[in-house]
């Protein structure tokens, strides 16, 4: 796997997973797989499924390629948090590879507008019994963009706002179902509040390490996610040293892969 999980339980506030490179190499080539559209490949792999990926033009590698190449502060956050919603799709489906789990691809473009992550767990009965939707935030100051970005957002879902995108989205996920299923998750499952978690994706620095750390960054969290359950509110968090150095060098791994790819 290019990424591993470990978790954390720091009830009664939020349950932590935490990103850890396994294999920096093969991260790079999903995330360039990810990037030329292959998410189905991708799944597979991670599922342990035998496929071959479907072939991409030079010149759409190359447009892929250009978009790892930054000059401006702009473009690099852009570009940064791009990668990191790959990240975090690709760690999503490491976590529930075992279990029958469907996942919004991710954004095709840097910098687009709408839900960073949304997946669903269904049982084996074909109901839904897990909503995550996520929210990513691929910072050096992560306790800013948590409380004045992340919270406000996942308010906004908690008020039932974004409903309507909610079912938009599931429905498109899960249409190997029937009609009546369909039309069964959304009526008995994707109205249920109790089904939803919440999962904020963030660099933490490196003081967030110490002590109470960690509570300090994540807290309110309990206020715009009310929940009695704290493994409603979840935290992917991903640490490096630099973050922006750490960006540079896995761009280039990436690109280095889909040259590989050209014919």
């Amino acid at each position: 796997m290019p990424v591993i999980s470990v978790n954390s339980d720091h009830s009664p506030l939020f349950k932590e997973f935490e990103l850890i490179i396994n294999d920096e190499k093969l991260l790079a080539q999903q995330i360039g797989d990810l990037m030329l559209g292959h998410q189905h490949h991708v799944e597979n792999i991670l599922r342990a499924k035998k496929g071959s990926v479907a072939y991409s033009p030079n010149d759409v590698i190359d447009k892929a390629i250009e978009k790892l190449v930054v000059v401006e502060d702009h473009e690099r956050y852009k570009r940064d948090g791009w990668i990191f919603q790959f990240m975090t799709w690709i760690t999503l489906n490491v976590e529930n590879r075992k279990v029958p789990f469907k996942c919004q691809i991710p954004h095709p473009a840097p910098a687009m507008h709408g839900i960073d992550g949304l997946g669903v767990v269904l049982s084996k009965n074909k109901e839904i019994v897990k909503i995550i939707i996520s929210e990513d935030k691929y910072t050096e100051n992560p306790r800013k963009k948590i409380k004045e970005e992340v919270w406000p957002e996942f308010r906004t879902f908690e008020e039932r706002v974004y409903d309507s995108h909610i079912v938009s989205i599931v429905t498109g996920l899960i249409r190997d179902l029937s009609i009546k299923e369909i039309n069964m998750a959304v009526q008995r499952d994707l109205y249920n509040m109790d089904l939803r978690t919440y999962r904020v994706g963030i660099t933490p620095r490196v003081q967030n390490h110490i002590g109470n750390g960690k509570r300090r960054l994540f807290k309110g969290y309990d206020n715009c996610v009310k929940r009695a359950v704290h493994d409603k509110r979840e935290a992917l968090t991903f640490s490096q040293a630099d973050i922006r150095d750490w960006m540079d060098k896995i761009s280039v791994k990436i690109s280095k892969y889909l040259t590989s790819k050209k014919i």
